[in-house]
């Protein structure tokens, strides 16, 4: 009886192995295969670089994606950083003029700009690539410019960009041309097509078509954002707030 539980237990025994720390059951009709740590650690490298590969691909898609949105944002013309502002209906075109100490020569803050017309869409609108910029401005107009107020915009505009650089702007309805183009001189008249027409030296007529006062004055100050930036233009302040 003793010699038959003995045999009974052996067999038991071997009926469950462990083979390098995994445990394998011997079932009758299916041969007896360890399983091998090399193709576990294999799948587990697998499934971790198959994860890693798709990380990547979402982390760099939503940098793509961030990338185009920003760059629809802002665009660079004629040398001009031009932001895009959507204020409801309205569109802006945001344009940034530092100011600088005349104490540190430090930047103390931008001077924004805000136009009313895409400068791409001005590029046909003919100026002249000699236009200069003279220590005086002299604006005349020809009729009434009110136009609900975005004449009073349209020229207010204008003027303060040319005097933040130190042109000294006047508004004159008896001034002309000067023969000698001794100053810039912007004449203003109603028309039925926006344009520039160069009418004397440093003297220019800007058609208006109507009351669509912002191409015209806008292909202007288009112009002279470039001199700024080309020339290097600096306009210092001596009030050190750094904020406008």
């Amino acid at each position: 009886m003793k010699k038959e539980q003995k045999k009974k237990r052996k067999a038991k025994l071997e009926e469950k192995k462990t083979i390098d720390g995994v445990k394998v059951e011997k079932k009758e009709g299916i041969k007896e295969e360890p399983i091998k740590k090399e193709n576990i650690v294999e799948k587990n490298n697998w499934i971790l670089g198959t994860i890693l590969t798709i990380l990547i691909f979402l982390i760099l898609s939503v940098f793509i994606v961030y990338f185009i949105i920003e760059s629809k944002k802002s665009f660079e013309y004629n040398g001009v950083e031009f932001k895009i502002i959507q204020e409801g209906e309205l569109t802006f075109y945001n344009v940034q003029v530092p100011i600088y100490s005349e104490k540190t020569e430090e930047k103390l803050r931008d001077y924004n700009f805000y136009l009313r017309t895409d400068p791409r869409e001005l590029k046909e609108m003919e100026f002249d690539d000699s236009f200069t910029l003279m220590k005086m401005m002299v604006i005349n107009y020809s009729a009434n410019l009110d136009c609900s107020g975005y004449g009073l915009i349209a020229l207010t505009n204008l003027i303060e960009l040319h005097e933040l650089i130190g042109i000294k702007v006047f508004i004159d309805k008896n001034e002309t041309c000067d023969s000698e183009g001794r100053y810039t001189y912007l004449y203003i008249k109603k028309s039925d097509e926006n344009r520039i027409e160069k009418i004397g030296k440093n003297c220019y007529t800007l058609y208006v078509n109507d009351c669509d006062i912002f191409p015209t004055t806008e292909r202007v100050m288009i112009e002279t954002f470039a001199k700024i930036k080309q020339d290097d233009i600096r306009v210092f302040s001596s009030d050190e707030l750094q904020s406008i």
